[in-house]
């Protein structure tokens, strides 16, 4: 069970630098035949960095979710993209240091303690919902993969670690705490202790108040044709420029360049922060191994030459 690379990850490699997960893949999100008409061009102008924008100075750790749907009235939040937002951060310290975990043990316990900490920060805090999912008000879900599916990111980390591993080597990565992760991974899985993605939606949304933009509820089904992993630190993609030029393609971002330092951020040592960091890989690539398909292809951008 391994994503089936196109050549070997090539990191000097100056062409786009494309895979596809194959059977690491669980989820059912994949280009249609409309899509891939003009994909191979689309993902060309997007490692080019055509659509990306700078992010907010000082801006490092994520607030705004991986799902490709742009808000309503057009995307206005351009920081790091993480999956779940801020949730990744909880999620790769619940699987390293739980600096911090709170005294139930619970992860809404986790993301409270997390928000405190972005806010003491300077931080913004961020995620998202959907029209689907919230149109229920009593619901349990709230229309983002990484909190409504975080049982299964979890248990995607506990059983394919070593798949995991590899794409996290193959991008440069140290993979540093693998073991404890998977282990932690584990535990929690054992455990069910798993909140409601609405508790966690509702979290976020009470930590912005007056920032509301932070938390869009996004309309429409998933059409992402494109899961791009961003190694650029300081830049997003601009989903507003990208669904101008290309309007029935949206894409899956992760922008692991800003994961370094948003897990320097909130750690104490060295150690802490390169196995937090190999937490917040391992999450991403577990959500997006949850949610997409098999022929979902993965771009892989590196920094550009200045």
């Amino acid at each position: 069970m391994e994503p089936r690379l196109k050549g070997n990850i090539d990191m000097e490699k100056s062409a786009p630098i494309v895979f596809e997960l194959g059977d690491a893949a669980e989820g059912s999100i994949e280009p249609t035949a409309e899509q891939r008409e003009r994909l191979q061009e689309a993902i060309e102008r997007i490692d080019a960095g055509e659509f990306d924008v700078p992010v907010p100075e000082g801006w490092v750790m994520p607030v705004v979710c991986v799902d490709g749907r742009v808000p309503e009235g057009g995307q206005v939040v351009f920081g790091p993209n993480a999956a779940g937002g801020l949730m990744t951060i909880t999620v790769a310290d619940d699987l390293t240091a739980k600096r911090f975990a709170s005294a139930d043990g619970s992860i809404t316990g986790a993301l409270r303690n997390t928000v405190e900490v972005a806010q003491g920060l300077d931080q913004p805090v961020g995620g998202h919902g959907d029209t689907k999912n919230m149109a229920d008000e009593h619901g349990p879900t709230c229309g983002c993969g990484a909190c409504d599916k975080l049982n299964k990111g979890y248990a995607y980390i506990a059983a394919h670690g070593e798949i995991l591993k590899g794409i996290v080597e193959s991008l440069g990565g140290s993979a540093r705490g693998h073991e404890k992760i998977v282990a932690n991974a584990q535990a929690r899985v054992d455990s069910q202790n798993f909140p409601a993605g609405r508790e966690l939606f509702t979290i976020l949304n009470d930590a912005n108040e007056h920032t509301p933009e932070r938390m869009p509820v996004l309309a429409g089904e998933h059409r992402e044709a494109l899961m791009r992993f961003n190694l650029r630190p300081d830049v997003t993609i601009d989903r507003n420029l990208l669904a101008a030029a290309y309007p029935e393609i949206d894409l899956f971002e992760v922008d692991a360049g800003s994961f370094k330092e948003a897990a320097q951020k909130t750690s104490l040592t060295i150690v802490e922060a390169e196995e937090k960091e190999t937490g917040m890989l391992y999450f991403n690539g577990a959500i997006g191994c949850v949610l997409a398909g098999p022929r979902m292809p993965v771009l892989v951008s590196l920094p550009l030459a200045a």
